[in-house]
């Protein structure tokens, strides 16, 4: 009995002192350069994540905020940083000696997502909303937590809508739906990023719909869109927007690799119930 724990205690001991085996770059590997979408850069930004870099979920597309911490990477750890994933910087980033990052990125979460919701909708799947919803449509949005609401329009998105407020009062209405701060308000003004999503619910002519709002502001800004129904009409009030925001339904993937996104997911059910 005692010489089994005695081997026991040996193999403990032996595979504590052997190094973890660095993984390389997989074959037919390639540069990894920005806004490439690929199941490499999933994994590259699973590991960003990990080594404290990365402070967002992988979304498969390696777009500026990936750069710009693969740049950080890259710096820390004495490399080429140009914010690409090269073979050496892939090597690298499986590396036993590697050096991680001491804090995270300063993407910063607003608002209180812990209210009561009061208000629902229903959980009908995006292909329908989709119907229902054209490009240049306008809807109302009723954020559940604070209850703030506010006019959209719709201009564009395939798996999910891509909106816009209608109006400079609509964009503040924004604002205020992510902020309790004066603070928080001018961080969002300037740019700096919230990747908070929040349950809402989305009334379409007579119909209410459970859904997602991302607070990102994200992609250029593609000037309004009238409605194909009716192009001679009068396009909007320039928003003071410049991008556009991410609405989830039912059923809803994202715009890399159409995946779902288990936090819409998750918000939409809490909208509709």
């Amino acid at each position: 009995m005692k010489l089994k724990k005695l081997i026991l205690v040996f193999f403990i001991l032996v595979l504590a002192l052997v190094p973890i085996i660095s993984m390389a770059a997989p074959e037919g590997y390639t540069v990894i350069k920005k806004n490439v979408v690929s199941v490499d850069t999933i994994l590259v930004q699973m590991r960003l994540i990990d080594l404290n870099y990365l402070a967002y979920r992988p979304t498969g597309k390696f777009a500026s905020t990936s750069v710009k911490v693969m740049q950080e990477f890259e710096k820390n750890n004495g490399l080429d940083s140009d914010g690409q994933v090269s073979p050496l910087d892939f090597d690298a980033l499986f590396d036993n000696e590697l050096v991680r990052s001491s804090y995270k990125s300063d993407i910063v979460i607003y608002g209180d997502s812990d209210d009561t919701i009061t208000n629902l909708g229903d959980g009908i799947n995006w292909s329908v909303v989709d119907a229902a919803f054209p490009v240049g449509t306008t809807a109302n949005i009723l954020d559940c937590h604070t209850n703030i609401t506010y006019t959209i329009k719709r201009v564009g998105g395939d798996g999910h809508a891509h909106v816009e407020p209608l109006t400079e009062r609509d964009t503040n209405k924004f604002y205020d739906m992510f902020t309790h701060t004066d603070t928080g308000y001018t961080y969002l003004e300037e740019g700096r990023l919230t990747y908070e999503k929040r349950p809402c619910v989305v009334t379409i002519g007579e119909n209410s719909y459970a859904a997602s709002m991302f607070g990102y502001v994200h992609g250029a800004d593609p000037g309004w869109v009238t409605n194909p129904e009716d192009p001679e009409a009068e396009p909007g009030d320039d928003n003071k927007m410049d991008g556009y925001l991410c609405l989830y339904f039912s059923g809803s993937t994202t715009d890399v690799l159409s995946l779902t996104d288990p936090e819409h997911d998750a918000n939409v059910e809490e909208a509709s119930h």
